[in-house]
């Protein structure tokens, strides 16, 4: 589905999803019943998918170097600021 977006859109630089916390039995979102603290936590850790155009990519520089932990999430971080 993100390849088709990107394919379909040419404006879009890239295409993130994100997590969303779902009760599946009963069908419905947990998002509001969730603590703020866990509720970041989770959507901050858990995985996501992101497909970036090469123009976009070369951008931001690629993947920042240098870093033991986080590259991803700095990374995403300023895909997001060019998109915005």
């Amino acid at each position: 589905l993100l390849a088709t977006a990107m394919a379909t859109n040419t404006s879009l630089l890239a295409v993130r999803t994100r997590i969303e916390l779902w009760d599946a039995e009963a069908g419905r979102s947990l998002k509001e019943e969730t603590k703020p603290r866990w509720k970041e936590a989770i959507e901050r850790g858990a995985p996501t998918n992101l497909i970036v155009r090469k123009d976009a990519h070369d951008c931001v520089g690629g993947f920042p170097a240098g870093l033991l932990v986080g590259e991803d999430f700095v990374y995403a971080q300023r895909i997001e600021e060019l998109a915005a």
